[in-house]
């Protein structure tokens, strides 16, 4: 009876450890992804407000060249 309990109860630690490094294992995992997700997001919208920018400021330089190109300069 007694080996019987000791199997039983290594069976079900076994178990419980696999269950628990597969939950560690994706817990890990999906927080790396939203991390990810975080740097590629946050890239994007610096790389986007990089454009603005340079689009911003051609147009102004555009405008003053013209400006002053119509003024004679």
């Amino acid at each position: 009876p007694f080996s019987s309990w000791l199997q039983n109860a290594t069976d079900l630690s076994t178990r419980q450890l696999c269950v628990f490094l597969g939950a560690t294992l994706t817990a890990v995992g999906l927080i790396l992804l939203a991390f990810w997700a975080f740097l590629w997001v946050r890239k994007l919208f610096v790389r986007r407000r990089a454009l603005s920018f340079a689009t911003n400021d051609d147009e102004q330089e555009t405008t003053s060249t013209r400006g002053l190109t119509e003024l004679g300069v």
